[in-house]
């Protein structure tokens, strides 16, 4: 007696069979039947038979037209827009045939003198590829061919830290004037070995222009005294 199961198989059998031969595929064989593709794979494989993957389109150009649209100096991407297909294809057939193009370089916004010229007037990559209208990328390549060394932005504004630091700024008044978070002013001033204090405190000093450290601790604390002063006569007064 045949089971229910071994009845289902046998009819699917048949069907996948009939789809197959009027040319379906794998996958709209699937669709149709509402199984999985790998089913319909396992009954094609037990009956030995096997479905196309894909139908394949008709070629576009032959062989013989894309050598002599080669032969014309022409880049991958001019071929394929004569043929109406993709640059990935072109390229592909081009292999197949051991052709080989060399598309065309665009011209160069700038000369080396130039690029040499930026290096040493002590511009960084990202001001040199401003000045000049191109991308970093553009600069490194051509940076790296010359053997040119761009001045990094962190050697430009540890030089700035440095010198703000001596005019008597603190750390915050240094990063508003940069433009940069105070961290960075911190990190950029402990590699230059030099330590912002805080030279806002409780009675409003600030540290003078070209005044030394040791000379606005002594101010500092002629100050407190001088308030402490104060702070005992009004004691006093409010006692008397």
């Amino acid at each position: 007696m045949i089971s229910r199961y071994e009845l289902y198989q046998q009819e699917l059998d048949k069907k996948i069979l009939e789809c197959y031969e009027k040319g379906m595929t794998l996958k709209a064989t699937a669709q149709k039947l509402g199984v999985s593709e790998s089913t319909v794979y396992y009954h094609a494989n037990r009956q030995g038979f096997s479905f196309r993957n894909k139908e394949k389109p008709p070629r576009k150009f032959s062989g013989e037209k894309l050598r002599a649209l080669h032969s014309y100096g022409l880049t991958k991407k001019e071929i394929a827009r004569i043929l109406g297909v993709s640059e990935r294809t072109i390229y592909r057939h081009a292999k197949r045939r051991s052709l080989t193009f060399i598309d065309r370089i665009p011209e160069r916004k700038f000369t080396d003198e130039q690029l040499i010229d930026l290096c040493k007037r002590g511009f960084t990559r990202t001001q040199a590829a401003k000045e000049l209208g191109v991308s970093i990328s553009t600069i490194d390549y051509y940076r790296k061919l010359l053997e040119l060394k761009f001045r990094s932005k962190s050697e430009y504004t540890e030089a700035q830290v440095v010198r703000l630091y001596k005019d008597g700024y603190t750390l915050k008044e240094v990063a508003d004037m940069l433009g940069v978070h105070h961290t960075t002013v911190s990190r950029l001033a402990k590699r230059a070995g030099i330590t912002f204090r805080r030279f806002t405190n409780a009675l409003g000093l600030r540290r003078r222009k070209n005044e030394t450290p040791e000379e606005y601790s002594k101010r500092y604390k002629r100050a407190w005294q001088r308030r402490k002063t104060l702070l005992k006569k009004k004691k006093r007064k409010l006692e008397e």
